[in-house]
């Protein structure tokens, strides 16, 4: 969630740059341009979910060779993939963090960057994925 909450800081400014350049507004955007910031914000949250996703199978692996340990314990429902299972916890999350990685590049790639609506229209979405994010919340860890 901190890695959206920068980016969403860093995205607001691109839509504006204009403005801000006429103002004489120094921010990241104007110093830079619109494509570096933009796609700056697309690979963090890309990373994000991808340690998302990391994270989801490290902790169900942990928990996995806990429970071997412990062959008593009560086991998480599990999803079988080939020759190791998946809690189905950890797939759900694995699966989430995965669908809405695609949909923010589905969404960056038609991106006009010249385009003010392009850009805010982005911006938007990218706020529905964080509120997405939180549909998550109950099955990562």
């Amino acid at each position: 969630m901190l890695l959206f909450s920068i980016v969403i800081a860093l995205f607001k400014d691109i839509p504006d740059a204009k403005g801000d350049r006429a103002s004489g507004v120094n921010t990241l955007t104007v110093r830079l341009g619109e494509a570096t910031p933009f796609w700056a914000c697309i690979w963090i949250l890309t990373a994000a979910y991808v340690g998302a996703c990391g994270y989801s199978v490290v902790t169900a692996s942990a928990a996995s060779a806990m429970s071997a340990a412990a062959p008593n314990a009560l086991a998480p429902a599990s999803l079988s993939l080939g020759a190791g299972a998946l809690p189905v916890k950890a797939l759900a999350s694995v699966v989430g963090h995965c669908v809405m990685g695609g949909l923010l590049w589905w969404r960056a790639l038609k991106v006009d960057l010249t385009s003010r609506d392009d850009i805010t229209s982005c911006y938007m979405h990218i706020w529905k994925l964080f509120y997405a994010e939180y549909m998550l919340i109950p099955f990562f860890a």
